[in-house]
């Protein structure tokens, strides 16, 4: 487990910090136990939710990049095939 030096300071009003105190004792904390046992659930499910949008975007990306093959791919087999002679043949004996 990694040693706890860094120290956080942030401002609040003087009503904030007595009801954070009053809080932290009614759960027998001290007022860094406290926060700590609230903020770091909420950190770490954000720093999960982060990881997961970077997730699906890249999946995102990679299955528009395969889409983009797949729709060319159907292009190429459509020219091919109007070009074949089946197509021709078909074209002969439907258009009449």
């Amino acid at each position: 487990m990694s040693s706890k030096d860094d120290i956080i300071k942030i401002r609040v009003t003087n009503e904030f910090k007595e009801q954070l105190k009053s809080l932290a004792e009614q759960e027998g904390l001290n007022m860094s136990q406290f926060v700590l046992k609230y903020l770091q659930p909420v950190v770490a499910t954000k720093v999960n939710n982060k990881m997961n949008h970077e997730k699906i975007e890249s999946r995102a990306v990679a299955t528009d990049d395969k889409m983009e093959k797949v729709k060319a791919n159907l292009e190429l087999r459509n020219i091919k095939y109007k070009e074949s002679i089946s197509y021709k043949i078909k074209n002969i004996f439907t258009k009449g």
